[in-house]
């Protein structure tokens, strides 16, 4: 006769609901194992691997499958070191996400969790020809979507197609609230294009030299006279362009008598040229010779170029100096 007792009966079958520690709580302490195979424990030491329904975690890593582990359907891979898993599956060492068809997407999520939030950002790979698989890829970083406004930007990175018709390239897009793609521009091995330009700034003189001082936009900014001289009808401004001129705006009033070739500006660093230049504006300085000029850029200053009295103007606008010889 089998040995019976009130805990397992024949052939070891487990008679009560479960077996637990004497200071079992649940979520609290101790451990139990019920007789429907559930279990719970406090710490749990594993030697080995562990074998899940669609995951298995071992010393090689952790790896997930798309159903019944099997060659084919890994899906996610995160291991100290590249290799293969016994079903044939090859893995990169770290942390990576895999399609297990040429139909299937894979994204890494990215929710805020705001409740206005309507698609999260993502950064996700597809196929761009899924009846050649083997063409080219896209990968793709799009913003979240407010549901309030409906659009996004987004950076998309291609490769190469097997087949040379395109090459490997670079864009950036802006996707419309009726999802409309709009590229801004796009870059390669041929250089980059830019297919919708607002404005284009230079960089601040004296940024952008090192990690501490990293590059910040030029704008407009106030000229610091010299005395004798001040701001006539319009503010007198500066501003470097990305092509390497400095253009200037406003106007300047004498509040003094000057000869021809005084200086009213000097050019602050990153702001003077190599040559002198000359510009004919509207003013009401003084005669000027043949071929004359109201401004002198010399490589410090700006310079008036006729005597003037109080009460004379020179305008600014339209001189652009270049930095360059």
């Amino acid at each position: 006769m089998p040995f019976q007792h009130d805990i397992a009966g024949g052939q070891g079958n487990l008679i009560v609901t479960s077996l637990q520690s004497p200071n079992f709580v649940h979520d609290v302490s101790g451990w139990q194992v019920a007789k429907d195979g559930s279990a719970e424990f406090n710490n749990l030491t594993i030697r080995g691997t562990f074998y899940g329904t669609d995951y298995i975690i071992s010393t090689d890593g952790i790896f997930f499958y798309s159903g019944t582990p099997a060659l084919g359907n890994l899906v996610l891979s995160i291991a100290p070191s590249a290799g293969t898993d016994t079903f044939g599956n090859p893995y990169p060492e770290g942390f990576n996400l895999l399609r297990t068809s040429a139909s299937s997407g894979t994204q890494i999520g990215l929710a805020t969790g705001a409740a206005a939030e309507s698609t999260s950002a993502a950064l996700y790979p597809y196929i761009a020809n899924e009846s050649n698989p083997d063409e080219y890829y896209f990968t793709t970083f799009r913003s979240a979507v407010n549901s309030n406004q409906q659009d996004r930007v987004q950076l998309q990175l291609t490769s190469s197609a097997s087949d040379s018709s395109s090459a490997a390239q670079g864009y950036i897009s802006y996707v419309g609230a009726n999802g409309s793609n709009n590229t801004i521009f796009v870059w390669g091995y041929n250089g980059l294009t830019l297919y919708v330009v607002n404005q284009i700034n230079a960089v601040k003189p004296g940024t952008g030299t090192s990690a501490t001082n990293p590059a910040q936009v030029e704008g407009w900014h106030s000229m610091s006279l010299a005395s004798g001289f001040t701001a006539g009808g319009q503010t007198p401004e500066y501003r470097l362009w990305p092509d390497n001129t400095v253009r200037l705006r406003g106007s300047v009033s004498l509040t003094a008598t000057h000869a021809a070739g005084t200086a009213f500006w000097t050019c602050p660093a990153g702001y003077a040229p190599q040559v002198s230049q000359y510009f004919m504006t509207p003013n009401s300085l003084g005669s000027y010779a043949l071929g004359g000029y109201s401004v002198h850029v010399n490589t410090s200053s700006l310079l008036t170029g006729a005597a003037g009295v109080s009460g004379n103007f020179i305008t600014l606008d339209g001189i652009a100096y270049t930095l360059d010889s």
